[in-house]
């Protein structure tokens, strides 16, 4: 093995396996395909068994397709590569054994295909050796999709594509079911020990990589480069992500807990030309072996000795080290925090919403001190323990002065005694008249009073102080005001209606630019303006912003014969009833209006749809001021329309673009997540009962709120069609001069930024 790869499996080594394990799962997949039609695949298959089902396939004389015959001896050749990289020289004979089974393999692999070209058939009109650097004329004049294309072999004859499709196509090659995987599971080799180690190897290293763009991440939020709010974002996404490795871990490797993962990795370590117990993975794995030894004693302490042993240390001052020479006091950090996380399993502290919700890793913690060990994840409570120590380190020592431990904890208090004021004004507006269960007032009334539970706990040990613990504090405090807050957006239509005035004054040239009106407009134009935003057709927009739809009138649909209609469940919505989903609303859709809250809405795993939007934000350049009028920009925030991009497989490209993505997102002037709804819905109420009250005029109807004169100016809208002195005529005592000075005069000089939260 290259010396100079001295922490890490080479990157060659790596691509030369990967090769090799596609043929080999290629070759067993065929070879379970033919050699028996009853054959139930298990988790691994011994070697012995592959020759078994080769000698099904040889008594069948099946011939084997020219693809499968590539395929061996490419497996053959990479096999054949390894073994000599992993061959053991030294003069006492160390691990000859482990030496002896690299060539059994191969010899194994060998004897199996020669068996089968035997019996089975070689590709006609080809040398023994394959020659990768022609193309047949053959394979080139072929009009049907020649699957050999790719391979570029000389003089390989294909076979009629829809009778190999049928038979003998293995299974990773067949077209896949509707929900991308293949009916039967490729089992794994029970005898390929170079193929496990490759397979832990590439595990450990992939915790590695989520490691180093975690702890890259907290760096860069204590360094002032990163909000904290993103940060913790990136960092629920790592953690997302190591799911799936522990669940091949797991599943391929059949490693129930990091202890038997330290144990497996220190015995086929032995196999590798140099000495891996001092390597970077083998502290991983040690690591999360002590963490988890940790928990098991943890455990197993009687609740009162435990109890007297947390009290007597929870006021002890608890020290951070950076450096090669901190492993003690992080181990003590642990056990500090692991305290703190039984302490808070019976506590009052987390029935607060936001702490029960959004405090990671203690949902593990305490689901494993509760029940039996078989029941409980080892690797997301050791994993999600590192991640908290490191978070912590890697914040506080960043930058010169150190941050206090304390900054990110005081920054999520900050940020709910900032959105209780808001809240407590929407309640206050006469707009909201009770408080009736299942009413928006309600939840709104709730979400106050948990906010003043929240701000309430003074909590400062070293669990709540860890970046990652705050930062996920603000994550569900500001989801949970995004989420009211679209509702009141769509509540009774104050808002939308006020928006589509404005944008027809904007059409008419009634009015000059408003900026806070102009971001709004583009933060939400997917749910404000459905199809862009209008130059004709005013009112049908503004139905379909409400959630109108077509009702026709008769069983003809001819033009003419339908109106628009609002479903009841939209508007028993509106009237501010319940709360709908995105798939019940499509202006509650978070897909459409927040990237951010979106990956909340997924649990933070990265799938393919959000990974397009990622890389459509990250390929776009940095936002420039817009200097198009308001109408003439139809281009709506955020644009997530863009070509379909395929999730990668590395852990730290995805977390790496996620970071960058969510950073441009949250840094962005219109993004919805920094939007404080409230303020802008008590704007939008002032300027709506100052134009109900000039339009009436009479005592009577002073201060009810009223919108008809939405209908009124917009079909007048409607019949002008660009008419400016006509569209004031139209509209009854000045409506057009009411409109425009009472947009004017409220929100004149008002700034978008006047209307974002500031403390996140």
């Amino acid at each position: 093995m290259d010396q100079k790869q001295g922490q890490r499996i080479s990157a060659g080594l790596f691509n030369i396996y990967l090769n090799y394990k596609h043929d080999t799962k290629a070759i067993i997949g065929w070879l379970i395909d033919h050699g028996n039609s009853r054959y139930d695949a298990p988790k691994a298959l011994a070697i012995k068994d592959l020759v078994a089902l080769a000698s099904v396939v040889q008594e069948k004389a099946i011939r084997m397709p020219d693809l499968i015959h590539f395929q061996f001896q490419q497996a053959i050749k990479a096999r054949g590569h390894l073994s000599k990289c992993f061959r053991k020289d030294d003069l006492h004979g160390a691990n000859e054994q482990s030496t002896c089974d690299h060539e059994f393999f191969t010899a194994s692999l060998k004897k199996i295909y020669t068996g089968l070209c035997e019996h089975c058939g070689k590709p006609k009109g080809r040398s023994d050796d394959i020659s990768c650097n022609a193309t047949s004329k053959e394979v080139r004049d072929t009009k049907a999709h020649n699957r050999f294309s790719s391979f570029e072999s000389d003089h390989i004859e294909t076979q009629d594509l829809a009778d190999v499709i049928e038979t003998d196509l293995p299974l990773e090659s067949r077209p896949k079911d509707s929900d991308g995987e293949t009916t039967l599971t490729i089992p794994m080799l029970a005898d390929d020990v170079l193929g496990q180690l490759f397979e832990l190897c590439e595990e450990v290293q992939a915790i590695q990589d989520l490691y180093s763009v975690f702890m890259a991440t907290w760096e860069l939020a204590g360094q002032g480069k990163l909000p904290c709010f993103v940060a913790a974002l990136v960092s629920h996404a790592a953690f997302a992500e190591f799911e799936r490795v522990s669940h091949r871990l797991r599943i391929s490797c059949d490693i129930a807990d990091p202890q038997v993962l330290e144990e497996r990795f220190t015995q086929m370590s032995e196999m590798s030309c140099e000495d891996k117990r001092n390597t970077e993975l083998q502290k991983i794995v040690e690591v999360l072996n002590k963490s988890w030894q940790q928990l098991l004693d943890l455990k197993s302490k009687p609740s009162k000795e435990l109890s007297e042993q947390i009290t007597s240390r929870a006021r002890a001052p608890q020290i951070l080290r950076a450096g090669d020479h901190s492993a003690a006091m992080d181990d003590d950090c642990v056990a500090r925090m692991l305290e703190d996380l039984y302490r808070h399993t019976s506590s009052h502290t987390m029935s607060i919403i936001f702490h029960r919700v959004g405090s990671p890793v203690w949902p593990d913690v305490g689901y494993f001190l509760t029940h039996g060990n078989e029941e409980s994840d080892g690797f997301r409570c050791s994993f999600g323990l590192q991640l908290l120590l490191k978070s912590l380190k890697s914040y506080v020592f960043a930058a010169e002065p150190k941050i206090p431990p304390s900054a990110c904890r005081l920054q999520a208090l900050r940020f709910a005694q900032e959105a209780i004021p808001s809240i407590g004004a929407v309640l206050d507006n006469p707009t909201m008249p009770c408080r009736c269960p299942n009413t928006l007032a309600f939840h709104l009334e709730q979400l106050q009073t948990e906010l003043q539970h929240f701000l309430g706990v003074k909590q400062f040990d070293l669990y709540f102080q860890s970046p990652w613990v705050s930062g996920s504090h603000m994550v569900e405090i500001a989801d949970a005001l995004f989420y009211y807050g679209l509702r009141l957006i769509s509540y009774r239509s104050f808002v939308g209606s006020l928006l589509h005035i404005y944008n027809a004054l904007r059409y008419f040239d009634f009015i000059e630019p408003v900026a806070m009106f102009d971001s709004v407009s583009q933060a939400l134009g997917h749910i404000l303006f459905p199809g862009g935003r209008p130059s004709q057709n005013f009112k049908a927009c503004y139905m379909r912003h409400m959630g109108g739809r077509l009702s026709f009138c008769s069983d003809k649909h001819d033009s003419g014969c339908h109106s628009m209609v609002i479903p009841p469940h939209t508007a028993w919505a509106t009237a501010g009833f319940g709360l709908p989903t995105g798939n019940e609303d499509p202006r509650f859709d978070y897909k459409k209006t927040s990237l951010i809250f979106h990956l909340k809405e997924q649990d933070f795993l990265l799938q393919n749809g959000t990974w397009t939007q990622m890389v459509g934000i990250v390929s776009k350049k940095s936002p420039t001021t817009d200097k198009q009028s308001s109408h003439e920009s139809t281009k709506t925030r955020p644009d997530y329309h863009h070509r379909s991009a395929a999730l990668p497989s590395c852990p730290r490209q995805k977390l790496r673009t996620l970071r960058e993505a969510l950073s441009r997102d949250f840094n962005h002037p219109l993004c919805t997540a920094r939007i404080n709804f409230f303020q802008v819905y008590l704007a939008c109420m002032r300027i709506v009962s100052r134009i109900s009250n000039k339009h009436h005029g009479d005592e009577a109807t002073l201060r009810q709120r009223c919108l008809c004169f939405v209908q009124e100016f917009l079909v007048a809208a409607d019949e002008c069609r660009g008419n400016e002195k006509r569209l004031k005529k139209r509209c009854s005592k000045g409506l057009v001069d009411i409109c425009k000075t009472a947009i004017v005069e409220e929100v004149r000089d008002a700034k978008i930024e006047d209307f974002l939260w500031k403390t996140i």
